[in-house]
Order: structure tokens, then sequence, then C-alpha cells
């Protein structure tokens, strides 16, 4: 979600979609026309795909101005309830077409986050081993990176690391959340914080890129 005052710049222009997506950062964009007639008011919302253009929600809203309010309520609430499900969609239909370039390093990955699973040291020791070597096969396997960085930190959280390794853990959790960060850079998901065992992401601890 971008603040008012960077979208706010594109008000009145015609604009490229694809443009604003590129310079927002974001993937997906919600645009909006408000055109009155006499006392009536018309408002056209619609939700854009900024990456491929495609259209995935649209609807037109009708309202008179003694009533104006009531309809930005309307409006406000329709949008809310379209979003999540519409946008949920959408990424789901992306995951199932990103292609995964080794289905072993995949195996790995699956069987790495069920070991992990059961909340215990040497099962979290198993599965960063097993997340290693989904990565050595597919190196830029942004999820399997990102994961490994938040095993990293769960080992940390629960103190299950003696402090001769932890500051080498610390660092090897930081280079592998960068490393997700840039190879996951077209996947929604590696930017995501990945299920962990303590809830809390890699990303939170990440002190920013020198």
């Amino acid at each position: 979600m971008i603040a008012d005052n960077s979208s706010f710049t594109y008000k009145g222009h015609a604009i490229d979609v694809k443009q604003v997506g590129r310079e927002l950062g974001v993937r997906y964009v919600l645009e909006g026309l408000v055109r009155k007639d006499g006392r009536r008011v018309r408002i056209s919302a619609q939700l854009i795909d900024a990456l491929s253009g495609t259209h995935l929600w649209a609807d037109r809203f009708y309202g008179s101005l003694e009533e104006i309010f009531d309809l930005q309520d309307q409006v406000a609430v329709s949008i809310a309830g379209v979003i999540e499900p519409t946008l949920q969609a959408a990424e789901i239909r992306y995951s199932v077409e990103r292609q995964m370039t080794d289905l072993t390093a995949y195996d790995l990955y699956l069987r790495a986050r069920s070991i992990a699973s059961s909340y215990e040291r040497n099962d979290l020791v198993k599965a960063l081993e097993l997340i290693g070597q989904a990565i050595a096969r597919d190196p830029r396997y942004g999820l399997a990176l990102a994961t490994a960085a938040t095993y990293r930190v769960d080992l940390e959280n629960y103190d299950w690391i003696d402090d001769r390794e932890g500051e080498e853990n610390r660092r090897t959790a930081i280079d592998l959340a960068r490393q997700a960060l840039r190879m996951g850079a077209d996947d929604p998901v590696s930017w995501a914080a990945p299920p962990s065992c303590s809830g809390v992401s890699a990303r939170t601890s990440m002190p920013p890129s020198p």
C-alpha cells in the first residue's frame, strides 16, 4: 500500500498503469474516477495488475450529492471486501504459473517445512540441512532462502544456539534474507514472512544494506 501523497501525484493525468506500478514499486493499482451530473454522482473503481495490465475487478457506484458520505462509505466497504479475495486468487494463479526450475529442490523444501513443524531443535537443524540442499540445487529459490533465514532466527529466538555460533548464525540469516529479496523480487510469497516456529521474520532483524 502506497501513501496518498505518492499516488495523488497522478491525479488528473492520463496514466500508464504499468509505468505507475514501476514508479511506485507496486504489483496492483486501484484506480478510481468520480463524475458528477447535476446532483448525481458516479464513482468508478477498478483493480489492475500493474505488471500485466490485466483488469482484476471493476464496479460502479451511484448516489446523490446529498448522500455523498453514505456513498463514500459504501464504496470503501465494497472495495475492502473485494480486494483481499481478488488479490488472493490472483496470487494463487501467479504461483501456479511460476515455473519451478528444480522439482527435487521443491521436494526438499516441503520436507524441511514438514520436519520443522515439530518445533524441536534437532528437527529444525535437520530442516536447515534440507533447505541447504534445496538452495544448492536451485540457488535462485527465493522461498527456500527466505525460509532458511527465518529458521536461523528461530534458533536464536529459542536460545538453541551457543554464543560462539550466534554471531555467525546471525550473519548467515541476514545474508540469506538479502538473497531471498533479490532472487524472489518477482515472487510475492518470498517477500512475505514464511511460517516459522517463533512467528518472527528474519527481515525484522535485518539491518539496512550498506
